[in-house]
C-alpha cells in the first residue's frame, strides 16, 4: 500500500482521527476514531513519523462500534503483543504511548466497563494481559487521586512496561507448577534494573516512567527489591503500580492456583498492602475497587447469578444484572436487579470458573 505522511495539523487534539494510522514500516499504530488529547504525546508521535493509506476519505470503511471500551482494550492487546514479540529489534516505544491513549479513552467512555475486563476478559497471554490490566487499575486510582493527565501518561507507560525484561519468563511461570529454581529467582530479582536499561536503550528518558519500572517491587517496610528502599524513599508511581500488580495477579490466578474472588482479593489488600504501599493508598484501593467490582459475579438471595456492571454509591449495593436463573438457565436479556431490595440482596461472591453461560457484553454495558 502507498502511504502518505501525516503532519501535526492532520490530527487535531481532542477529535477522532479520520484514518487508521501506520508507522514507517506499515505497522498499524492507531485505529481510526482514536482521540489524542495530550499535545506532548502528539508531538512525540509526529516526530517519529505517522502515515495513512493513500485512499479517498469518502471510500474509507467506517469502523463499527469504534467507541467500545472493549474493542479499544482488544486493540491495546494487539499493539502490546506485537511490541513484545519484536522487543529485541524495536528501536522506540511509540506503541506504548498509543496503548496508553487507548486505555485512557476506554476509561473515558465507561470506566466500569473497562474495569470489567479484569474479570471477564478473554484469557490470552498472561505477559500481555497482566500489564494491561495493571495499567487500567493505575488509571482508575490515579484519577481518584486527581493526578493531572500529563502525569498519568508516564504512570500508565511504566505499568505497561514494568515486566519488559521478563516477558517470555512470565508466560513460562504462568504454566509452571514447580517452585522457582535459582536462575528464575535471580532473573526476577534483577528484572526492574534490566527493564530500565531496555527502556533507556529505546529512547525513554522520562524519570517517572523509569522510576515506576525500577521501583515497582520495592516495599515501604524495606523488604522489596532491587534496592530494599523503604518509607518515603519510594515515590507514588511505584506504589500505585505495585498494588495494581498485586491485585491483578491475585484475581487472574495461575495454572497452579485458582484466581481469588474479588472479596478475597480485597482481604489480601487489607492484610498485606499497608506495609507494602502505605495505608492511604491501600484504603483508597479498597474504596475504589471494593468487594463487588465491575465484571465480578455474585449470587443473590433468590439464587440468581448476577454480574456487577457498575459500582454503586454504597459499597454493598453495586449495579447488577442477573444472567442466570435460580434453576441454572440463562437469563436473556440480562435483567437489572436492585440490590437494596431484600429479595435481590447479594448473598456471596462467585468465582468466574463457576459461570457456565456466555456473557452478553452488549446487553450489559451497551458495547460489543
Amino acid at each position: 500500500m502507498r502511504l502518505i505522511r501525516l503532519c501535526k495539523s492532520d490530527i487535531p487534539l481532542g477529535e477522532p482521527i479520520r484514518w487508521d494510522v501506520f508507522d514507517r514500516n506499515r505497522r498499524l499504530l492507531i485505529n481510526k476514531g482514536y482521540i489524542i488529547v495530550a499535545e506532548r504525546q502528539l508531538d512525540f508521535l509526529i516526530s517519529r513519523g505517522l502515515f495513512r493509506k493513500d485512499i479517498g476519505e469518502d471510500t474509507y470503511p467506517q469502523e463499527e462500534d469504534a467507541e467500545s471500551p472493549f474493542r479499544l482494550i482488544l486493540s491495546v492487546e494487539r499493539v502490546m503483543a506485537r511490541l513484545f514479540d519484536e522487543i529485541e529489534t524495536v528501536k522506540d516505544l511509540d506503541a506504548v504511548l498509543i496503548a496508553c491513549g487507548m486505555l485512557r479513552k476506554a476509561c473515558d467512555i465507561d470506566t466500569d466497563a473497562a474495569l470489567a475486563t479484569l474479570f471477564i476478559g478473554k484469557e490470552t497471554r498472561y505477559s500481555i494481559t497482566h500489564p494491561i490490566y495493571t495499567a487500567l487499575f493505575c488509571e482508575v486510582i490515579s484519577r481518584a487521586l486527581e493526578l493531572p493527565e500529563e502525569e498519568r501518561l508516564p504512570l500508565l507507560s511504566a505499568a505497561l512496561t514494568m515486566n519488559i525484561a521478563i516477558i517470555s519468563l512470565q508466560d513460562e511461570l504462568y504454566a509452571q507448577q514447580a517452585p522457582l529454581h535459582y536462575e528464575q529467582r535471580k532473573w526476577i530479582r534483577t528484572h526492574p534494573e534490566r527493564g530500565v536499561a531496555m527502556l533507556r536503550n529505546r529512547g525513554v528518558t522520562d524519570r517517572k516512567w523509569l522510576d515506576g519500572v525500577l521501583y515497582h517491587h520495592e516495599s515501604i517496610d524495606g523488604t522489596g527489591y532491587p534496592h530494599g528502599l523503604n518509607g518515603d524513599g519510594i515515590t507514588l508511581f511505584p506504589r500505585i503500580i505495585s498494588i495494581g500488580d498485586f491485585y491483578c495477579a491475585m484475581i487472574s490466578g495461575r495454572k497452579y492456583r485458582s484466581p481469588l474472588s474479588a472479596d478475597m482479593a480485597m482481604k489480601e489488600i487489607y492484610l498485606k498492602c499497608n506495609n507494602r504501599v502505605g495505608e492511604k493508598l491501600a484504603h483508597l484501593t479498597i474504596k475504589k475497587m471494593g468487594i463487588y467490582p465491575p465484571g465480578s459475579f455474585v449470587k443473590l438471595v433468590n439464587n440468581e447469578i448476577a454480574i456487577v456492571t457498575h459500582r454503586g454509591e454504597k459499597a454493598h449495593c453495586p449495579v447488577v444484572h442477573s444472567i442466570m436463573r435460580a434453576n441454572g438457565k440463562r437469563l436473556s436479556p440480562p435483567a437489572p436487579r436492585d440490590c437494596s431490595l431484600k429479595e435481590f440482596a447479594i448473598a456471596e461472591n462467585v468465582h468466574k470458573a463457576e459461570i457456565r453461560t456466555e456473557i452478553d457484553m452488549k446487553g450489559l454495558w451497551g458495547f460489543d
